[in-house]
């Protein structure tokens, strides 16, 4: 069974999309991911990343979008896209080499809070660039005006640790030891930082080993049909999302001020929710996602 041709954002026309080729791709690519959070929990030495497992590993397209993030940590699915894109403003994808690696964690940069560093790296294969592998991991300390670098009392993000916007962290796949010893020094355990860090810049090398062997004879083929993929599906997502709120219920409320707090709300009630799309039966191509429809 395959997915009809689509037409792409470019006009150009797309291959056809047999659906396990597609099945196979994700979930290697999430096995990829797997594999890399694994590898930065059994290698950090802080207790946040390898006992509580704060961290999170994702893959990107060559143009910067997210392709597959493993399931741990949700909320880092609205970080780490933000991440890459401020890396890219500072550092084009066009001046990067193999084994090269940058880190950020400012929150005005992309970033999540101060103890999140996201360390970034690209991908190539035979020289060319096919991607990008992330990591990000919750450090224990990272400066401030308090252990652990989150103050209760902060008023300024100053007082909350180290900033650090995108930096490059290893070239050619050398650590550049100024910017480990910076990162190092403002911690007040600079042994585990260090630690730490490796073990996130082992995650990306452990992306570019696993994405080498992966179907060599099909790359550019794959390549294509990942592209018109995230494409269409993009254009579903939105075209499912534009189908107004029918089927959900709203509220109006107001909160008193702190002498007097109050709470009041009036819900409309909703009208009869369809049920739900058989995505079985979503063909991935822009006229189908015009013409078709919930079927009770």
């Amino acid at each position: 069974m395959s997915f009809p041709a689509s037409i792409g954002r470019g006009g150009e026309a797309a291959p056809s999309f047999d659906t396990i080729v597609i099945e196979l791709i994700r979930n290697s690519f999430h096995s990829i991911c797997d594999e890399m959070f694994e590898l930065v929990v059994r290698s950090s030495h802080s207790p946040n990343i390898k006992e509580r497992r704060d961290c999170s590993c994702c893959l990107y397209a060559p143009s910067g979008e997210m392709v597959v993030q493993a399931e741990h940590i949700p909320i880092h699915l609205g970080t780490m896209p933000q991440a890459l894109r401020a890396i890219l403003a500072q550092y084009p994808a066009e001046t990067m080499r193999p084994g090269d690696a940058f880190v950020v964690n400012d929150p005005y940069h992309g970033g999540n809070h101060l103890p999140d560093l996201v360390i970034a790296g690209p991908m190539f294969l035979d020289g060319v660039l096919v991607g990008f592998a992330a990591s990000m991991a919750h450090h224990t300390d990272v400066g401030g005006m308090t252990p652990r670098s989150m103050p209760a009392s902060a008023v300024e993000i100053f007082q909350e640790g180290l900033r650090i916007p995108p930096v490059r962290l290893a070239e050619n796949g050398v650590i550049l030891d100024d910017v480990m010893r910076l990162v190092a020094l403002n911690s007040r355990l600079p042994a585990e930082r260090r630690t730490d860090v490796q073990a996130q810049l082992s995650s990306l090398h452990i992306a570019q080993r696993r994405i080498m062997p992966r179907w060599p004879c099909r790359r550019k083929e794959i390549c294509i049909r990942c592209k018109f993929a995230i494409s269409e599906i993009k254009y579903c997502r939105r075209w499912m999302l534009d189908e107004k709120t029918e089927g959900y219920s709203w509220s109006e409320g107001s909160i008193g001020d702190a002498s007097s707090p109050s709470l009041s709300a009036a819900c409309a009630p909703a009208p009869e929710r369809p049920r739900a799309c058989d995505l079985r039966r979503l063909r991935f191509s822009r006229s189908a996602a015009r013409s078709r429809s919930c079927r009770a």
